[in-house]
């Protein structure tokens, strides 16, 4: 890829996030309460055939609604504690003021909390009912129940991208394989951080010039530190229903989260690379690149199938490294692009 396609690739994505950024798309997500909290101790400290109106009324304060059926008493306490998420997408442009919506998604998350109590026509309690959602009704997560994960990774690049100046880096250099270790630690089910360390290998090409001379390079080998923060949406939110998202998400147990999950993951690191010699008919012409070290990143995504202490995640990936110093052989003038670089990744993850 030479230096105007690089250039025409950033504008590219320029625009595109131009257009975002001018797009109508708009999300909201507000908390609504309603009410006074409920004293579920008080309430469970009510009997029945023992307990009195009068002493409901004073443990539970007054209720929010009185019913009277057949010279029973039906007294209910409520409390609204609900999530609503809006996703609008309208037109990117308004005309006089209105902006037409294209499509909206409205999700009323209720988390309606009630207590009811029937009492019998001489005042004694005769039922009592607790009425809560299930996402209220799921145990909370495990304290201590934070997930370590070991992860070897192996990854084989399918592209290589970018100028190493006089000629593009796909031409200098083979695919090549980026192996590397892991450890992760899950704090809740959906985010995953990791302290990662890799190795890159790409071997050296050996090419004619217009000049017949036969030009040779030795391997490019990149060592990598980076920090990984990983996103995982379990696929079962799809079949249980949007509306428990937020339960599934933050209420999961990351000891428990298993199945199939895909995934996004960010790095940012720094890298370092070796020498890369350059030979000129047999003859060595010192460094085509001189070892130091860049800013790196990368990103991810694929699914991941997870069960007990075992999973295999499988995906596609992008790296990238800061350009290389030029060398001493006077092939290099210092002008190379970064070096990017797209993978296909399988890795075996092991969770105590």
């Amino acid at each position: 890829m030479s230096s105007n396609s690089g250039r025409s690739l950033h504008r590219a994505i320029g625009w595109l996030f131009c257009l975002l950024a001018l797009s109508g798309c708009r999300l909201d997500v507000r908390r609504v309460r309603s009410g006074t909290p409920l004293k579920f101790e008080e309430f469970e400290e009510l009997n029945v055939g023992e307990s009195r109106r009068d002493d409901a009324l004073e443990k539970l304060d007054a209720p929010d609604e009185v019913d009277w059926e057949n010279d029973k008493a039906r007294l209910t306490w409520k409390h609204l504690d609900a999530t609503l998420l809006q996703l609008r997408l309208q037109l990117p442009l308004a005309f006089f003021g209105y902006r037409h919506t294209l499509f909206q998604y409205f999700e009323n998350s209720d988390l309606v909390n009630e207590m009811e109590l029937v009492f019998d026509k001489d005042g004694f309690l005769e039922q009592k009912d607790l009425r809560l959602p299930d996402a209220y009704k799921r145990e909370p997560t495990k304290v201590g129940s934070w997930r370590l994960h070991f992860t070897p990774r192996f990854e084989h690049s399918l592209f290589l991208i970018g100028d190493a100046d006089f000629r593009d880096y796909s031409e200098l250099f083979e695919n090549g394989i980026v192996a590397g270790l892991e450890v992760g630690v899950q704090p809740v089910a959906p985010v995953t951080l990791a302290l990662g360390g890799r190795y890159q290998n790409f071997q050296g090409e050996t090419f004619a010039l217009n000049d017949g001379s036969l030009i040779a390079l030795d391997d490019l080998e990149l060592f990598t530190l980076e920090l990984l923060l990983r996103f995982q949406l379990p696929l079962r939110v799809f079949s249980e229903g949007i509306e428990n998202l937020w339960v599934i998400m933050l209420e999961d147990d990351p000891a428990d989260h298993d199945g199939w999950v895909f995934f996004v993951e960010g790095g940012v690191g720094v890298t370092v690379n070796e020498n890369v010699a350059l030979w000129d008919d047999g003859v060595l012409q010192g460094d085509f690149f001189q070892s130091g070290a860049g800013l790196s990143n990368s990103l991810a995504t694929g699914l991941e199938y997870s069960w007990e202490n075992v999973s295999v995640r499988a995906g596609v990936s992008a790296r990238s490294t800061d350009a290389f110093d030029a060398g001493n052989s006077g092939f290099a003038t210092g002008n190379a692009d970064s070096f990017s670089a797209l993978l296909g990744m399988v890795n075996l993850s092991v969770k105590l």
